[in-house]
């Protein structure tokens, strides 16, 4: 900033200052326990005062349908969800959150999610993380056989996490990982009688997705 005088002569600058505008930092949306006829759409957003989020959501990407607007005032990171119910099985449904702090508006990526009629939930407990004994019975309904079993699921620190799959032979596998349910990538197998799989970017999502193929 300068004054200047009716002579337009210009006097000394101030000091420079630094301001911010309050904004919205928001993470890509995700679904969780997705069965035959109901879903949970989650996202996560780093706000900075008055702030507020939604779900648009339908059977296409033009949506027609909205979850209630939440409330997520405050400062900090704040992860909101909205449960879905009485779904159409076997469709595709599509969705992104929808947020705002009165100043701008910012919408998610699209994210897509089939409401398969022969998935079982995986998370019965709904505690938001798949302990061994969930991750056997979801391994045993969709491969097969009481040979199919997931143990020794750990975080090795710095990043790393591993997961031992005992083989369902002659079956050959490989485990997948994503961040965002679109984009896969396989984990590194290493050993034989089981199959121990490294995860080296984990700790570095909000949330991450394994399949077998």
């Amino acid at each position: 900033m300068q004054a200047i005088d009716g002579a337009f002569a210009g006097g000394a600058f101030a000091p420079e200052q630094i301001f911010i505008i309050p904004g919205l930092g928001v993470k890509p949306a995700w679904c969780l326990n997705v069965t035959s006829n109901s879903a949970v759409l989650f996202d996560s957003v780093l706000r900075s005062g008055t702030a507020s989020g939604y779900f648009e959501w339908g059977l296409t990407t033009d949506f027609g349908n909205q979850t209630p607007i939440q409330d997520l005032s405050g400062n900090g990171e704040r992860t909101f969800h909205a449960a879905l119910t009485n779904l159409t099985p076997g469709s595709y449904y599509y969705f992104r959150a929808v947020l705002t702090n009165g100043a701008y508006t910012s919408r998610t990526g699209i994210v897509s999610f089939h409401t398969d009629p022969s998935a079982i939930l995986g998370d019965t407990d709904g505690d938001g993380q798949l302990d061994s004994t969930e991750a056997k019975a979801l391994l045993t309904h969709y491969l097969g056989g009481a040979n199919t079993i997931l143990t020794n699921v750990t975080s090795l620190g710095g990043g790393n996490f591993q997961m031992d799959v005992q083989p369902v032979l002659p079956w050959p596998f490989n485990l997948q990982v994503s961040s965002d349910l679109v984009n896969w990538s396989n984990a590194v197998p290493n050993g034989t009688v089981f199959f121990r799989f490294f995860d080296p970017q984990s700790t570095n999502s909000q949330q991450r997705f394994y399949r077998f193929r």
